[in-house]
Protein backbone atom coordinates (compact mmCIF):
# COMPACT_ATOMS: atom_id res chain seq x y z
CA UNK A 1 0.00 0.00 0.00
CA UNK A 2 1.35 3.05 -0.71
CA UNK A 3 1.36 6.23 1.34
CA UNK A 4 1.31 10.22 0.32
CA UNK A 5 2.36 12.90 2.72
CA UNK A 6 1.33 16.32 1.78
CA UNK A 7 1.47 19.25 4.02
CA UNK A 8 3.32 22.76 5.09
CA UNK A 9 6.78 23.64 5.99
CA UNK A 10 6.96 21.28 8.76
CA UNK A 11 7.31 18.07 6.97
CA UNK A 12 10.08 19.88 4.47
CA UNK A 13 12.77 17.86 6.23
CA UNK A 14 10.73 14.43 6.07
CA UNK A 15 12.92 13.45 3.39
CA UNK A 16 15.84 13.18 6.21
CA UNK A 17 13.64 10.20 7.48
CA UNK A 18 14.18 6.89 6.47
CA UNK A 19 11.31 6.57 4.68
CA UNK A 20 9.61 2.81 3.40
CA UNK A 21 9.50 2.34 -0.16
CA UNK A 22 6.12 3.58 -2.04
CA UNK A 23 6.19 6.50 0.00
CA UNK A 24 5.90 10.11 -1.46
CA UNK A 25 6.10 13.80 -0.05
CA UNK A 26 4.30 16.96 -1.33
CA UNK A 27 4.83 19.86 1.05
CA UNK A 28 4.52 23.90 0.52
CA UNK A 29 5.53 26.58 3.09
CA UNK A 30 2.64 28.80 3.74
CA UNK A 31 -0.15 26.31 2.72
CA UNK A 32 -3.24 26.26 4.43
CA UNK A 33 -6.13 23.61 4.10
CA UNK A 34 -8.01 24.73 1.67
CA UNK A 35 -4.49 25.04 -0.83
CA UNK A 36 -4.05 21.50 0.19
CA UNK A 37 -5.68 19.75 -2.64
CA UNK A 38 -3.15 21.35 -5.48
CA UNK A 39 -0.63 19.78 -4.06
CA UNK A 40 -1.39 16.54 -4.90
CA UNK A 41 -4.51 16.22 -7.24
CA UNK A 42 -3.03 14.81 -9.92
CA UNK A 43 -1.52 11.68 -7.94
CA UNK A 44 -4.36 11.15 -5.78
CA UNK A 45 -5.61 8.20 -7.23
CA UNK A 46 -2.06 6.28 -6.89
CA UNK A 47 -2.10 5.88 -3.06
CA UNK A 48 -3.96 4.31 -0.77
CA UNK A 49 -2.79 5.87 1.80
CA UNK A 50 -2.91 9.65 2.59
CA UNK A 51 -1.53 11.44 5.36
CA UNK A 52 -2.56 15.26 6.52
CA UNK A 53 -0.45 17.31 8.05
CA UNK A 54 -2.12 20.89 7.92
CA UNK A 55 -4.25 23.89 9.81
CA UNK A 56 -0.66 25.36 11.53
CA UNK A 57 -1.34 28.35 8.79
CA UNK A 58 -5.28 28.20 9.51
CA UNK A 59 -4.64 28.47 13.38
CA UNK A 60 -3.42 32.74 13.07
CA UNK A 61 -6.23 33.10 10.46
CA UNK A 62 -9.47 32.08 11.19
CA UNK A 63 -11.96 30.57 13.54
CA UNK A 64 -11.75 26.58 14.35
CA UNK A 65 -14.98 26.00 12.99
CA UNK A 66 -13.91 27.49 9.88
CA UNK A 67 -11.01 25.52 9.44
CA UNK A 68 -12.79 22.29 10.26
CA UNK A 69 -15.13 23.50 7.82
CA UNK A 70 -12.35 23.65 4.78
CA UNK A 71 -10.86 20.34 6.51
CA UNK A 72 -14.11 18.01 5.71
CA UNK A 73 -14.24 19.96 2.07
CA UNK A 74 -10.59 18.47 1.64
CA UNK A 75 -11.62 14.88 2.99
CA UNK A 76 -15.11 14.85 0.24
CA UNK A 77 -13.12 15.86 -2.25
CA UNK A 78 -10.28 13.16 -1.83
CA UNK A 79 -12.75 10.31 -1.75
CA UNK A 80 -14.89 11.89 -4.88
CA UNK A 81 -11.26 10.89 -6.37
CA UNK A 82 -10.22 7.99 -4.47
CA UNK A 83 -13.41 6.10 -2.91
CA UNK A 84 -11.38 3.69 -1.47
CA UNK A 85 -8.77 5.88 -0.11
CA UNK A 86 -7.29 5.46 3.60
CA UNK A 87 -7.38 9.25 5.17
CA UNK A 88 -4.63 9.89 8.24
CA UNK A 89 -5.07 13.50 9.80
CA UNK A 90 -2.07 14.70 11.76
CA UNK A 91 -2.90 16.58 14.60
CA UNK A 92 -1.67 20.21 14.52
CA UNK A 93 0.75 20.71 16.79
CA UNK A 94 1.75 23.64 19.70
CA UNK A 95 3.65 26.57 19.19
CA UNK A 96 6.25 27.89 21.72
CA UNK A 97 8.36 30.96 21.82
CA UNK A 98 10.83 32.30 19.53
CA UNK A 99 13.99 31.74 20.84
CA UNK A 100 16.34 33.77 18.17
CA UNK A 101 17.98 37.01 19.03
CA UNK A 102 15.93 39.65 18.97
CA UNK A 103 12.61 37.83 17.75
CA UNK A 104 9.49 39.36 20.04
CA UNK A 105 7.33 36.93 21.65
CA UNK A 106 3.34 37.84 22.14
CA UNK A 107 2.50 35.27 24.97
CA UNK A 108 -1.01 35.96 23.90
CA UNK A 109 -0.88 35.12 20.31
CA UNK A 110 1.11 32.37 21.48
CA UNK A 111 -1.54 30.55 23.70
CA UNK A 112 -4.71 31.70 21.70
CA UNK A 113 -3.07 29.50 18.82
CA UNK A 114 -2.25 26.57 20.96
CA UNK A 115 -6.51 26.94 22.36
CA UNK A 116 -7.36 26.93 18.42
CA UNK A 117 -5.40 24.12 17.49
CA UNK A 118 -6.59 22.50 20.36
CA UNK A 119 -10.40 22.86 18.95
CA UNK A 120 -9.28 21.84 15.54
CA UNK A 121 -7.99 18.56 16.93
CA UNK A 122 -11.19 17.83 19.26
CA UNK A 123 -13.14 18.76 15.75
CA UNK A 124 -10.59 15.74 13.66
CA UNK A 125 -11.03 13.32 16.82
CA UNK A 126 -14.80 13.54 16.00
CA UNK A 127 -15.02 13.14 12.90
CA UNK A 128 -12.29 10.19 12.67
CA UNK A 129 -14.27 8.63 15.29
CA UNK A 130 -17.21 8.21 12.80
CA UNK A 131 -15.56 7.04 9.84
CA UNK A 132 -13.34 3.94 9.53
CA UNK A 133 -11.45 5.30 6.48
CA UNK A 134 -10.24 8.36 8.33
CA UNK A 135 -7.83 8.07 11.61
CA UNK A 136 -6.60 10.85 13.50
CA UNK A 137 -2.72 11.07 14.84
CA UNK A 138 -2.75 13.42 18.18
CA UNK A 139 1.24 13.07 18.49
CA UNK A 140 0.88 13.22 22.37
CA UNK A 141 5.28 13.17 22.57
CA UNK A 142 4.83 16.86 21.43
CA UNK A 143 3.35 18.47 24.52
CA UNK A 144 4.78 17.40 27.76
CA UNK A 145 2.85 18.98 30.48
CA UNK A 146 -0.04 21.60 30.10
CA UNK A 147 1.79 24.73 29.60
CA UNK A 148 5.41 23.56 28.08
CA UNK A 149 5.75 21.97 24.16
CA UNK A 150 8.95 19.51 24.41
CA UNK A 151 11.49 21.90 22.92
CA UNK A 152 13.49 19.15 21.63
CA UNK A 153 11.40 18.35 19.09
CA UNK A 154 10.66 21.97 18.01
CA UNK A 155 13.08 24.31 16.04
CA UNK A 156 14.18 27.45 17.85
CA UNK A 157 11.67 29.50 16.17
CA UNK A 158 9.25 27.32 17.90
CA UNK A 159 7.19 26.23 14.93
CA UNK A 160 9.43 24.36 13.24
CA UNK A 161 10.68 20.72 13.63
CA UNK A 162 14.42 19.03 14.63
CA UNK A 163 15.59 16.58 13.04
CA UNK A 164 14.22 14.67 16.33
CA UNK A 165 10.90 16.27 15.92
CA UNK A 166 10.78 14.94 12.05
CA UNK A 167 11.46 11.42 13.26
CA UNK A 168 9.08 11.93 15.96
CA UNK A 169 6.45 13.12 13.67
CA UNK A 170 6.75 10.18 11.33
CA UNK A 171 7.20 7.56 13.73
CA UNK A 172 3.41 8.50 15.47
CA UNK A 173 1.89 8.00 11.97
CA UNK A 174 3.88 5.16 10.66
CA UNK A 175 1.51 3.10 13.72
CA UNK A 176 -0.84 3.79 12.03
CA UNK A 177 0.21 3.25 8.67
CA UNK A 178 1.10 -0.21 10.22
CA UNK A 179 -2.76 -0.87 11.44
CA UNK A 180 -4.17 0.10 8.47
CA UNK A 181 -1.71 -2.09 6.45
CA UNK A 182 -2.41 -5.27 8.94
CA UNK A 183 -5.14 -7.66 7.70
CA UNK A 184 -7.36 -7.28 10.71
CA UNK A 185 -7.90 -3.77 9.88
CA UNK A 186 -11.25 -3.59 7.24
CA UNK A 187 -11.90 -1.03 5.29
CA UNK A 188 -15.20 0.23 4.73
CA UNK A 189 -15.16 2.27 0.73
CA UNK A 190 -19.05 3.09 1.62
CA UNK A 191 -18.39 5.23 4.81
CA UNK A 192 -18.06 8.83 4.89
CA UNK A 193 -17.71 11.31 7.39
CA UNK A 194 -20.62 12.87 9.02
CA UNK A 195 -20.84 16.48 9.99
CA UNK A 196 -19.77 17.68 13.28
CA UNK A 197 -22.04 20.05 12.88
CA UNK A 198 -25.09 18.64 15.08
CA UNK A 199 -26.65 20.56 18.17
CA UNK A 200 -25.98 18.89 21.49
CA UNK A 201 -27.63 20.17 24.84
CA UNK A 202 -24.62 22.06 26.15
CA UNK A 203 -20.89 22.71 25.08
CA UNK A 204 -17.86 21.29 27.49
CA UNK A 205 -15.25 23.31 28.69
CA UNK A 206 -12.70 24.21 26.84
CA UNK A 207 -8.88 22.93 27.98
CA UNK A 208 -5.33 23.57 27.44
CA UNK A 209 -4.28 21.96 24.36
CA UNK A 210 -1.69 20.10 25.26
CA UNK A 211 -3.82 18.72 28.30
CA UNK A 212 -5.80 17.41 25.24
CA UNK A 213 -3.23 15.62 24.30
CA UNK A 214 -2.36 14.07 27.23
CA UNK A 215 -6.04 12.93 28.53
CA UNK A 216 -9.32 12.03 26.68
CA UNK A 217 -11.85 14.61 26.90
CA UNK A 218 -14.86 15.31 25.77
CA UNK A 219 -14.83 17.60 22.30
CA UNK A 220 -15.60 20.78 21.65
CA UNK A 221 -18.44 20.81 19.59
CA UNK A 222 -18.48 22.82 16.51
CA UNK A 223 -21.40 25.20 15.53
CA UNK A 224 -23.13 24.73 12.26
CA UNK A 225 -21.29 26.59 9.33
CA UNK A 226 -24.04 27.30 6.90
CA UNK A 227 -23.52 31.13 6.63
CA UNK A 228 -21.18 32.81 4.33
CA UNK A 229 -17.41 33.37 5.36
CA UNK A 230 -17.91 36.95 4.76
CA UNK A 231 -21.21 37.92 6.74
CA UNK A 232 -21.01 40.18 9.47
CA UNK A 233 -22.22 39.38 12.93
CA UNK A 234 -25.41 41.04 14.00
CA UNK A 235 -24.68 41.81 17.45
CA UNK A 236 -27.56 42.15 20.22
CA UNK A 237 -28.73 45.99 20.75
CA UNK A 238 -27.60 47.78 23.82
CA UNK A 239 -30.24 48.77 26.51
CA UNK A 240 -31.64 51.70 26.63
CA UNK A 241 -30.69 54.24 28.93
CA UNK A 242 -33.23 57.50 30.14
CA UNK A 243 -31.63 60.76 29.47
CA UNK A 244 -32.76 63.29 32.09
CA UNK A 245 -34.06 66.47 30.04
CA UNK A 246 -34.21 70.25 31.56
CA UNK A 247 -36.95 72.38 30.07
CA UNK A 248 -35.59 75.87 29.22
CA UNK A 249 -38.80 77.15 30.55
CA UNK A 250 -37.68 76.32 34.15
CA UNK A 251 -34.32 77.90 34.36
CA UNK A 252 -32.33 80.03 31.47
CA UNK A 253 -29.49 77.51 31.34
CA UNK A 254 -30.05 74.20 30.80
CA UNK A 255 -28.77 71.41 33.35
CA UNK A 256 -26.09 68.72 32.09
CA UNK A 257 -25.51 66.06 33.48
CA UNK A 258 -22.16 64.40 33.13
CA UNK A 259 -20.05 61.86 34.29
CA UNK A 260 -16.24 61.65 33.27
CA UNK A 261 -14.31 59.46 35.08
CA UNK A 262 -10.72 60.39 33.37
CA UNK A 263 -11.33 64.51 34.20
CA UNK A 264 -9.17 65.71 37.80
CA UNK A 265 -11.79 67.90 39.02
CA UNK A 266 -8.65 69.73 40.96
CA UNK A 267 -7.31 70.54 37.28
CA UNK A 268 -10.79 71.47 35.64
CA UNK A 269 -10.84 74.00 38.75
CA UNK A 270 -7.42 75.16 37.97
CA UNK A 271 -8.23 75.67 34.60
CA UNK A 272 -11.41 78.08 35.30
CA UNK A 273 -9.62 79.76 38.12
CA UNK A 274 -6.84 80.86 35.46
CA UNK A 275 -9.74 81.52 32.70
CA UNK A 276 -11.35 83.63 35.01
CA UNK A 277 -8.69 85.86 36.09
CA UNK A 278 -7.64 86.49 32.71
CA UNK A 279 -10.93 87.19 31.30
CA UNK A 280 -11.65 91.09 30.68
CA UNK A 281 -15.01 92.01 30.93
CA UNK A 282 -16.61 94.72 28.20
CA UNK A 283 -19.51 96.14 28.18
CA UNK A 284 -21.81 97.59 25.68
CA UNK A 285 -22.98 100.72 24.38
CA UNK A 286 -26.77 100.54 26.28
CA UNK A 287 -24.51 99.67 30.38
CA UNK A 288 -21.87 102.33 29.48
CA UNK A 289 -24.17 104.58 28.79
CA UNK A 290 -25.97 103.72 31.72
CA UNK A 291 -22.92 103.75 34.62
CA UNK A 292 -22.00 107.34 33.27
CA UNK A 293 -25.27 107.98 34.81
CA UNK A 294 -24.38 106.59 38.01
CA UNK A 295 -22.69 108.21 40.50
CA UNK A 296 -20.64 104.84 42.21
CA UNK A 297 -19.55 104.65 38.54
CA UNK A 298 -17.81 108.17 38.65
CA UNK A 299 -16.46 107.84 42.36
CA UNK A 300 -14.72 104.25 40.80
CA UNK A 301 -13.16 105.97 37.73
CA UNK A 302 -11.96 108.57 40.15
CA UNK A 303 -10.46 105.53 42.66
CA UNK A 304 -9.59 103.56 40.46
CA UNK A 305 -8.06 106.02 36.96
CA UNK A 306 -5.55 103.02 35.88
CA UNK A 307 -7.94 100.33 35.95
CA UNK A 308 -10.50 102.34 34.00
CA UNK A 309 -8.05 103.33 31.71
CA UNK A 310 -7.14 99.67 30.70
CA UNK A 311 -10.60 98.70 30.39
CA UNK A 312 -11.64 101.72 28.16
CA UNK A 313 -8.65 100.82 25.78
CA UNK A 314 -9.75 97.17 25.71
CA UNK A 315 -13.12 98.42 24.71
CA UNK A 316 -11.73 100.23 21.90
CA UNK A 317 -9.69 97.73 20.07
CA UNK A 318 -12.81 95.26 20.27
CA UNK A 319 -14.76 97.51 18.73
CA UNK A 320 -11.90 98.04 16.20
CA UNK A 321 -11.88 94.41 15.40
CA UNK A 322 -7.82 93.87 16.55
CA UNK A 323 -7.40 90.26 17.93
CA UNK A 324 -6.70 90.56 21.51
CA UNK A 325 -3.42 88.74 22.49
CA UNK A 326 -4.09 85.01 24.19
CA UNK A 327 -2.44 85.27 28.03
CA UNK A 328 1.03 83.44 28.72
CA UNK A 329 -0.67 81.44 31.33
CA UNK A 330 -3.83 79.87 28.84
CA UNK A 331 -1.02 79.37 26.17
CA UNK A 332 1.33 76.96 28.43
CA UNK A 333 -1.91 75.64 30.80
CA UNK A 334 -1.62 72.59 28.92
CA UNK A 335 2.06 72.05 26.89
CA UNK A 336 4.37 69.99 28.57
CA UNK A 337 7.22 72.15 26.93
CA UNK A 338 9.29 69.84 25.89
CA UNK A 339 9.99 68.66 22.71
CA UNK A 340 10.52 64.57 22.39
CA UNK A 341 14.06 64.53 20.59
CA UNK A 342 15.75 61.40 18.22
CA UNK A 343 18.31 60.06 20.16
CA UNK A 344 19.76 57.36 17.68
CA UNK A 345 21.52 55.05 20.25
CA UNK A 346 18.12 54.13 21.27
CA UNK A 347 17.60 52.52 17.92
CA UNK A 348 20.62 51.00 17.39
CA UNK A 349 22.39 54.20 15.74
CA UNK A 350 19.85 54.22 13.13
CA UNK A 351 18.09 58.01 12.42
CA UNK A 352 14.65 58.77 11.40
CA UNK A 353 13.63 59.63 7.63
CA UNK A 354 11.59 61.68 9.21
CA UNK A 355 11.07 63.86 12.15
CA UNK A 356 8.77 62.75 14.91
CA UNK A 357 5.61 64.30 15.43
CA UNK A 358 2.89 63.81 17.76
CA UNK A 359 -0.56 62.31 16.24
CA UNK A 360 1.66 60.73 13.14
CA UNK A 361 1.71 57.17 12.77
CA UNK A 362 4.77 55.81 10.03
CA UNK A 363 2.76 53.89 7.87
CA UNK A 364 4.01 51.34 5.07
CA UNK A 365 2.26 48.32 2.76
CA UNK A 366 4.38 45.22 2.29
CA UNK A 367 3.96 41.19 1.81
CA UNK A 368 5.37 39.58 5.17
CA UNK A 369 8.11 36.71 4.72
CA UNK A 370 8.50 33.89 6.85
CA UNK A 371 11.20 31.97 6.93
CA UNK A 372 11.91 28.49 8.19
CA UNK A 373 14.95 27.41 9.80
CA UNK A 374 17.30 26.58 6.50
CA UNK A 375 16.19 30.25 5.63
CA UNK A 376 17.62 31.34 9.14
CA UNK A 377 21.01 29.08 8.60
CA UNK A 378 21.51 30.87 5.00
CA UNK A 379 20.99 34.22 6.53
CA UNK A 380 23.13 34.00 9.19
CA UNK A 381 25.92 32.23 6.91
CA UNK A 382 25.12 35.63 4.52
CA UNK A 383 25.56 37.61 7.49
CA UNK A 384 28.90 36.23 8.58
CA UNK A 385 30.57 36.38 5.52
CA UNK A 386 30.67 40.26 5.33
CA UNK A 387 32.64 40.47 8.50
CA UNK A 388 34.58 42.95 9.46
CA UNK A 389 31.25 44.78 8.77
CA UNK A 390 28.66 44.67 11.36
CA UNK A 391 25.80 43.66 9.57
CA UNK A 392 22.56 42.72 11.38
CA UNK A 393 20.15 40.24 11.05
CA UNK A 394 16.70 42.09 9.82
CA UNK A 395 13.79 41.65 12.52
CA UNK A 396 11.02 41.81 10.33
CA UNK A 397 11.31 39.98 6.73
CA UNK A 398 9.16 41.50 3.71
CA UNK A 399 8.79 42.73 0.47
CA UNK A 400 7.73 46.34 0.16
CA UNK A 401 5.55 47.29 -2.12
CA UNK A 402 5.66 51.57 -0.52
CA UNK A 403 7.86 54.03 0.73
CA UNK A 404 7.58 54.12 4.48
CA UNK A 405 5.05 57.61 4.88
CA UNK A 406 3.36 59.64 7.97
CA UNK A 407 -0.19 59.56 8.29
CA UNK A 408 -2.59 61.11 10.63
CA UNK A 409 -4.32 58.74 12.87
CA UNK A 410 -7.64 59.48 11.62
CA UNK A 411 -6.68 58.49 8.30
CA UNK A 412 -5.89 54.74 9.44
CA UNK A 413 -8.79 53.09 9.25
CA UNK A 414 -10.52 54.92 5.76
CA UNK A 415 -6.56 54.60 3.74
CA UNK A 416 -6.93 50.42 5.38
CA UNK A 417 -10.38 50.24 3.78
CA UNK A 418 -9.54 51.52 0.03
CA UNK A 419 -6.61 49.33 0.33
CA UNK A 420 -8.75 46.16 1.42
CA UNK A 421 -11.38 46.88 -1.55
CA UNK A 422 -8.38 47.35 -3.85
CA UNK A 423 -5.92 44.52 -3.28
CA UNK A 424 -9.27 41.96 -3.43
CA UNK A 425 -9.34 42.60 -6.62
CA UNK A 426 -6.18 41.30 -7.54
CA UNK A 427 -4.99 38.00 -7.58
CA UNK A 428 -2.30 35.61 -5.44
CA UNK A 429 0.69 34.62 -6.71
CA UNK A 430 4.15 32.39 -6.17
CA UNK A 431 7.40 34.73 -6.28
CA UNK A 432 10.70 33.10 -6.76
CA UNK A 433 14.09 34.50 -4.75
CA UNK A 434 17.00 34.70 -7.61
CA UNK A 435 20.34 36.60 -6.54
CA UNK A 436 22.49 38.59 -3.90
CA UNK A 437 21.92 42.87 -3.96
CA UNK A 438 22.93 45.47 -1.86
CA UNK A 439 20.61 48.66 -1.26
CA UNK A 440 21.20 52.17 0.54
CA UNK A 441 18.13 54.40 2.02
CA UNK A 442 17.36 57.50 0.45
CA UNK A 443 19.25 58.61 2.69
CA UNK A 444 22.61 56.60 2.61
CA UNK A 445 22.67 56.79 6.37
CA UNK A 446 22.30 52.70 6.09
CA UNK A 447 23.19 49.70 3.82
CA UNK A 448 21.03 46.54 3.04
CA UNK A 449 21.66 42.92 2.23
CA UNK A 450 18.90 41.90 0.17
CA UNK A 451 17.79 39.40 -2.19
CA UNK A 452 15.82 40.29 -5.62
CA UNK A 453 12.45 38.49 -5.94
CA UNK A 454 10.40 38.25 -9.12
CA UNK A 455 7.12 36.99 -9.71
CA UNK A 456 5.34 35.72 -13.01
CA UNK A 457 3.93 38.77 -15.29
CA UNK A 458 3.75 42.12 -13.89
CA UNK A 459 1.45 41.11 -10.55
CA UNK A 460 4.11 43.22 -8.50
CA UNK A 461 3.54 46.09 -10.75
CA UNK A 462 -0.09 45.75 -9.97
CA UNK A 463 0.74 45.82 -5.90
CA UNK A 464 2.49 48.87 -6.00
CA UNK A 465 0.53 50.73 -8.47
CA UNK A 466 -2.90 49.48 -6.23
CA UNK A 467 -0.99 51.00 -3.33
CA UNK A 468 -0.16 54.45 -4.93
CA UNK A 469 -3.68 55.16 -6.07
CA UNK A 470 -4.52 55.01 -2.64
CA UNK A 471 -1.83 56.76 -1.34
CA UNK A 472 -2.35 59.69 -4.09
CA UNK A 473 -5.75 60.27 -2.41
CA UNK A 474 -4.29 61.67 0.84
CA UNK A 475 -1.34 63.25 -0.98
CA UNK A 476 1.31 60.35 0.15
CA UNK A 477 4.16 59.67 -1.88
CA UNK A 478 4.51 57.13 -4.90
CA UNK A 479 6.68 53.95 -4.50
CA UNK A 480 9.63 54.23 -7.12
CA UNK A 481 9.07 54.42 -10.60
CA UNK A 482 11.03 51.45 -11.60
CA UNK A 483 11.31 49.65 -8.41
CA UNK A 484 13.46 46.75 -7.92
CA UNK A 485 11.17 44.15 -5.49
CA UNK A 486 13.74 42.26 -2.81
CA UNK A 487 13.70 41.31 0.97
CA UNK A 488 16.35 43.01 2.99
CA UNK A 489 18.10 40.22 5.29
CA UNK A 490 20.49 42.34 7.05
CA UNK A 491 21.45 45.74 7.71
CA UNK A 492 24.13 47.81 8.56
CA UNK A 493 25.06 51.82 9.52
CA UNK A 494 26.23 54.18 6.30
CA UNK A 495 26.91 53.60 2.91
CA UNK A 496 29.34 50.68 2.91
CA UNK A 497 28.63 49.34 -0.36
CA UNK A 498 32.13 50.68 -1.75
CA UNK A 499 33.59 48.53 0.72
CA UNK A 500 32.59 45.21 -0.24
CA UNK A 501 34.72 43.59 -3.21
CA UNK A 502 32.75 42.00 -6.05
CA UNK A 503 34.63 38.70 -4.95
CA UNK A 504 32.63 39.02 -1.69
CA UNK A 505 29.74 39.58 -3.65
CA UNK A 506 30.30 36.52 -5.73
CA UNK A 507 30.54 34.90 -2.70
CA UNK A 508 27.39 35.26 -1.56
CA UNK A 509 25.63 34.20 -4.74
CA UNK A 510 27.34 30.96 -4.25
CA UNK A 511 26.30 30.54 -1.10
CA UNK A 512 22.69 31.27 -2.03
CA UNK A 513 22.83 29.12 -5.32
CA UNK A 514 23.92 26.32 -3.11
CA UNK A 515 21.56 26.54 -0.97
CA UNK A 516 18.64 26.86 -3.77
CA UNK A 517 20.01 23.72 -5.06
CA UNK A 518 19.85 21.59 -1.97
CA UNK A 519 16.64 23.10 -0.61
CA UNK A 520 14.53 23.76 -4.04
CA UNK A 521 11.67 24.51 -1.67
CA UNK A 522 13.67 27.84 -0.29
CA UNK A 523 13.44 29.45 -3.96
CA UNK A 524 9.46 29.66 -3.89
CA UNK A 525 7.01 31.29 -1.73
CA UNK A 526 3.46 31.92 -1.95
CA UNK A 527 1.80 35.61 -1.07
CA UNK A 528 -1.56 35.18 0.08
CA UNK A 529 -2.08 38.78 1.12
CA UNK A 530 0.04 41.82 1.86
CA UNK A 531 0.61 43.66 5.34
CA UNK A 532 -0.55 47.50 6.24
CA UNK A 533 1.36 48.18 8.80
CA UNK A 534 0.62 51.64 10.91
CA UNK A 535 2.75 52.43 13.83
CA UNK A 536 1.70 49.14 16.45
CA UNK A 537 -1.12 47.64 14.28
CA UNK A 538 -1.40 45.91 11.29
CA UNK A 539 -4.10 45.48 8.83
CA UNK A 540 -4.41 42.00 6.45
CA UNK A 541 -5.05 42.73 2.75
CA UNK A 542 -6.35 39.43 1.38
CA UNK A 543 -5.83 38.79 -1.73
CA UNK A 544 -8.64 37.34 -4.62
CA UNK A 545 -8.17 33.71 -4.84
CA UNK A 546 -9.89 33.33 -8.44
CA UNK A 547 -9.60 29.35 -8.24
CA UNK A 548 -11.72 29.12 -4.84
CA UNK A 549 -11.00 27.19 -1.71
CA UNK A 550 -10.22 23.86 -1.57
Amino acid sequence: MSVLFVGDSQLKYLHHVQLEDNTAVRCTSGFRVEQMWALFSGIVQDHDIIVIHAGTNNVPREEPATTLHRYQHLLKIIWTSNPTARIIASAVLPRDYNVFEGARNNVGFIDGCNRRAQEINDGLKMIASRSTQLEFCPHPSFGVDRRTANRRLLSRDGLHLTRRGIQQLHDDIQVLVSRIRSPLCVRDPTCQPESVCEDREEDPIPTDYRDALLRTIQPTVIPEFTADLNDEIIWPSLPSVSVPIVSRVSSPVPSVRTSVSRINPLTTFYAKFVAMNCLVQYSDSEDELSDKEDPDYIGMKRKNPTNFKVCTENNKKLRSGEILPLPDSIKTLFSSGKKREDNPEVHEGRIRSFEHLEGNWATHVGVSYDPDERMIELIDELLKCLRPLEFKPMKDLHLSLSRTVAIRHHWIQPLTDRLQRRFKMLPKTCCEISSVKLYTNDEKTRTFLSLTVSAPGDILQQYTKAVDECFEEYKLPKYYENPSFHISIGWCLKDVIPQISEETLNKLQDLVDNAMEEYPELRLFAVEEAICKSGNKQFPLPLSDFTGDG
